[in-house]
C-alpha cells in the first residue's frame, strides 16, 4: 500500500480514499477515525480522487482528529462542489445543522427549520445523494409519513444498504400501522417531548452524542404509544453490532 505522505499516482490516490472510507466505517477493520483523515488527505493531494474532499469535509464536520472544524468544512465543501453538487449539498447541510442555534423543543410541536437548509437536502436528493435521501426517508417516517418515506428509501435503494434496510423496515411499520390504526400521538405531549429529546441526543444537537441516553429516551417515547420512536427502534436493532452489541456505526448512519 501507499505511504500516507508519499505524493499519489491515480489509482494510489483512489487506494487512499477507499482506505479512508474502509477505516471511517470499520469495514472490515476498527473504526479508526484518525487514519481515515489521513487517508482522505493523501487521496486529496494534487492528482488525487475529488471526492476525497469529501471524506475530508465530513471528518472536519463530526471532528475525525479533533473538535469540529467549520471553516476547515467549508473549504472541503467549496472544493468538492465542482465534482459532486449533490453531495456538497448534503455536508453544508450538514454543516449548517451542526452550526444552527440551538432551540428548545415544545412538547407537541417541532423546532423550527432553516429553509435555506432544507433547500440543500432537498436538492441534494433530487440530485442523487443517497445519504440525503435517507435523511428525507427518516424525517418522513418520524412524522408517520409512510408513503413518502418509503419514496426516499426506494431512490437510494440502488445505491445504499443502509436505504434498503430502512425501505424493508418502514413497509413492515406501514403495514402494521394499516392494520392496526395507532394513533400516534394518543398518548400526549410528553411521548412527544421525550422522542424530540432523544433526537437531540442521537444526533448531537448541543453536545456530544449519547446514543445510551437517546435509546433509553426512545423506548420511553416508545413506551408511551408514539408509534416514530417505535419505528427508530426498529431501525436502530435492525442492525446488531458483533455479538449483539449496539452498532454503532449504523447509530451514526442513522
Amino acid at each position: 500500500l501507499a505511504q500516507p505522505n508519499a505524493k499519489p499516482s491515480h489509482d494510489a490516490a483512489l487506494a487512499a480514499w477507499q482506505l479512508g472510507l474502509i477505516y471511517l466505517h470499520g469495514a472490515g477493520v476498527a473504526v479508526d477515525r484518525t487514519q481515515a483523515q489521513r487517508w482522505f488527505e493523501q487521496a486529496s493531494k494534487p492528482g488525487g480522487v475529488p471526492l476525497a474532499s469529501a471524506g475530508l469535509a465530513w471528518c472536519a464536520i463530526s471532528g475525525c482528529v479533533g473538535p469540529p472544524e467549520p471553516e476547515q468544512a467549508a473549504a472541503a465543501i467549496a472544493a468538492l462542489k465542482p465534482a459532486a453538487p449533490a453531495r456538497a449539498d448534503f455536508l453544508r447541510w450538514l454543516l449548517d445543522r451542526q452550526t444552527a442555534p440551538i432551540s428548545v423543543a415544545q412538547p407537541g410541536k417541532t423546532n423550527p427549520s432553516n429553509p435555506r437548509s432544507d433547500e440543500r437536502l432537498l436538492a441534494a436528493a433530487r440530485n442523487g445523494d443517497a445519504q440525503a435521501r435517507i435523511e428525507l426517508g427518516i424525517r418522513a417516517a418520524t412524522r408517520q409519513n409512510f408513503d413518502e418515506a418509503i419514496r426516499w428509501f426506494s431512490l437510494a435503494a440502488n445505491q445504499s444498504r443502509a436505504a434498503t434496510i430502512n425501505l424493508e423496515r418502514v413497509e413492515l411499520l406501514a403495514n402494521q400501522k394499516q392494520a392496526t390504526d395507532i394513533n400516534p400521538v394518543s398518548s400526549g405531549g410528553a411521548s412527544i417531548a421525550a422522542f424530540e429529546k432523544a433526537q437531540r441526543y442521537h444526533r448531537g444537537l448541543g453536545g456530544p452524542a449519547n446514543y445510551s441516553e437517546a435509546i433509553r429516551l426512545y423506548r420511553q417515547s416508545a413506551q408511551q404509544g408514539y408509534l416514530p420512536a417505535k419505528a427508530m427502534l426498529e431501525l436502530i436493532f435492525s442492525r446488531p453490532g458483533l455479538n449483539g452489541t449496539l452498532n454503532v456505526a449504523w447509530m451514526q448512519q442513522l
